[in-house]
C-alpha cells in the first residue's frame, strides 16, 4: 500500500511539474480563440471569393458588351461588378462606356470619382484626367449644336446662354464668340454683347477672318451705348423759362399776337414733320445696315457690307438720329412760344429738353 501509495504520489508530482495548475486554464483558453479564428476564416474565404468570383464574371459580361458597342449594358455592369468588388479598373470601364455612349455628364461624375479613390495606379488617374478634358470640350460641342437649334426655333435669349455655356466650357474655341455676341445682341443684351466682341478682339489672333464682322457689329453697337448717356444730359439741362407779364396795356393788339402765334404753331408742327421724316429714315437706314450685316458667304463672312462701309453708314445714321432730335426739341419750343402768343394770357411758359425731345409747360 505504501509502495502504491508512493507510486501514487511519484505520479501526481510528476504530474504537477508538467502541468501546473495555475498555467492550465489559460491554454485552454488560446486553444478555443486560435479555433474561432480559424473557424471565422475558413467561413469567410469562401464568401470573399463568391464575390470576387461573381464580380469578375460581371466584368467579362461587360467587356463583351462594350466590344459590341452596347455602351449601356455596359455601364450597367461596370458599376455592379465595382460595387460587388471595388476594384478601380471596373469604375474606368464603367466611365469609359458613359464615355462612349454619349452619357458625359456621367462620364465626368465618373472619371473624377476615380481620380479621388485612394491608392489607384497612377497610369489610370492620368487615363482618366485626359478622358475628364476630352468629356469637357465633347460637352461643349454639344452646347454649341443645342444652341444653332435653338437660334433656328427663334429663342433668342436660351440660343444666348446656350453658346454661354459652350465657351465656357472650351474657352479655346475663340470663334464661338461672335456667335455669343450675336445671340446677346438678338436677345437684347446689349452690353454683354459689346462686353463679347472685345473679349474676341482682345484674343483672336490678328488674321482671324472674323475680326471684320466684330468690328463692324461693335461699331453699330457702341453708339447706341452712349447714347442714354447724352440723353440724361440733356435731361439734366436748365428750363428755358419765357415769362410775360401783363401790367400794361399792349401797343399791338389781340390781332397781331393771334397771328404771331398762329405762325409759330405752323413752324413748330413743320418743324416736328421734318424731324419726324428724318428720324424714320435713319430707323429705316439702321434696318438696311443690320440687313447686310447679316449676309454671309460660304465661309461664313459677311458679304453685305464692307468694315470702312458699314462705318460710314453707321456714321450717317447716328447725325439722322442727332438732327431728328434738335429738330424735335425745337418744334416743341416753337408750339409752345405759339401757344403762349395765341391765348394771350399766358403767364409763364416753361420748356424743358427730355429724352425724346422737349416738353412744355404753361401757366395762366
Amino acid at each position: 500500500m505504501c509502495d502504491f501509495g508512493g507510486g501514487m504520489a511519484v505520479a501526481r508530482k510528476g504530474y504537477r511539474k508538467s502541468w501546473p495548475t495555475d498555467a492550465t486554464p489559460r491554454a485552454g483558453t488560446r486553444s478555443v480563440a486560435l479555433c474561432a479564428c480559424a473557424l471565422a476564416i475558413l467561413c469567410a474565404a469562401p464568401a470573399h471569393a463568391d464575390k470576387a468570383t461573381a464580380a469578375s464574371n460581371m466584368s467579362r459580361a461587360a467587356l463583351t458588351a462594350y466590344e459590341s458597342a452596347d455602351y449601356a449594358r455596359a455601364g450597367d455592369l461596370y458599376v455592379q461588378a465595382y460595387k460587388t468588388d471595388p476594384k478601380p479598373e471596373f469604375l474606368f470601364g464603367a466611365a469609359r462606356s458613359a464615355h462612349l455612349g454619349g452619357d458625359l455628364d456621367r462620364a465626368d461624375e465618373l472619371y473624377k470619382t476615380l481620380m479621388t479613390l485612394p491608392g489607384v495606379e497612377p497610369v489610370l488617374v492620368n487615363k482618366a484626367r485626359g478622358y475628364v478634358a476630352d468629356v469637357r470640350i465633347a460637352r461643349a460641342d454639344r452646347k454649341a449644336r443645342e444652341a444653332k437649334a435653338v437660334e433656328a426655333r427663334g429663342d433668342k435669349a436660351l440660343a444666348a446662354r446656350l453658346w454661354l455655356d459652350a465657351v465656357a466650357l472650351n474657352p479655346a474655341r475663340v470663334d464661338w464668340l461672335i456667335q455669343l455676341g450675336r445671340a446677346q445682341a438678338d436677345a437684347g443684351d446689349r452690353q454683354a454683347a459689346i462686353a463679347t466682341y472685345r473679349r474676341y478682339l482682345k484674343d483672336a489672333p490678328a488674321a482671324d477672318a472674323d475680326r471684320a464682322e466684330a468690328q463692324a457689329r461693335l461699331a453699330a453697337l457702341e453708339p447706341a451705348e452712349k447714347a442714354p448717356a447724352a440723353a440724361a444730359m440733356s435731361t439734366a439741362a436748365p428750363a428755358v423759362v419765357v415769362e410775360r407779364h401783363v401790367d400794361a396795356p399792349e401797343a399791338a393788339g389781340p390781332g397781331t399776337r393771334k397771328i404771331a402765334g398762329w405762325s409759330a404753331l405752323g413752324a413748330g408742327g413743320a418743324l416736328g414733320f421734318t424731324g419726324l421724316v428724318v428720324y424714320l429714315l435713319a430707323k429705316s437706314d439702321d434696318s438696311a445696315l443690320q440687313t447686310a450685316l447679316a449676309q454671309r458667304d460660304v465661309a461664313g463672312h459677311i458679304s453685305g457690307v464692307t468694315l470702312s462701309d458699314a462705318r460710314t453708314r453707321q456714321n450717317s445714321i447716328d447725325t439722322r438720329e442727332t438732327t431728328a432730335a434738335v429738330l424735335a426739341g425745337v418744334a416743341v419750343a416753337a408750339v409752345g412760344v405759339g401757344t403762349w402768343l395765341w391765348l394771350g394770357d399766358s403767364q409763364t411758359v416753361v420748356v424743358t429738353p427730355t429724352l425724346n425731345g422737349a416738353s412744355l409747360a404753361m401757366r395762366w
